[in-house]
């Protein structure tokens, strides 16, 4: 990773952290609540998978350089869905009674658009910074 992609992987970082916080801990609190919510966050853990996650997004923006917001939000959206949709699957297929099938969908949806705002954030790194 070169410094871009780095500053951009931190830029996407924060996108998500703030838009987790705000859709999953104040939006939608009660819907995820009564599915798989921890009454208690680790905000240490979530930080780790948002940086995880923000550094996919980077790199995967910086091989394929979107064409303005509209294509990055696009990307964003595409890459976060299957992100989601891979571990949600898996943890439904796998736990008991922790993810259900709402989780998943509901989970997929959410993580569209914070996907696709943090990949609009992330190209605009990428391509102006």
């Amino acid at each position: 990773m070169n410094k871009k992609c780095i500053l951009a992987t931190l830029a996407g970082f924060v996108a998500l952290f703030v838009l987790g916080f705000v859709l999953y801990g104040v939006l939608l609190a009660d819907f995820f609540a009564n599915e798989a919510m921890s009454e208690t966050p680790n905000y240490l853990a979530i930080a780790g998978g948002q940086l995880a996650a923000a550094g996919l997004l980077a790199l995967v923006l910086s091989w394929r350089a979107a064409e303005g917001p509209g294509d990055a939000f696009k990307s964003g959206a595409g890459v976060g869905v299957l992100y989601s949709l891979s571990f949600g699957l898996t943890m439904f297929g796998t736990t008991e009674g922790m993810f259900t099938a709402t989780t998943v969908v509901g989970d997929a949806v959410v993580s569209v658009v914070m996907f696709g705002i943090a990949g609009m954030v992330i190209a605009k790194v990428l391509h102006d910074g």
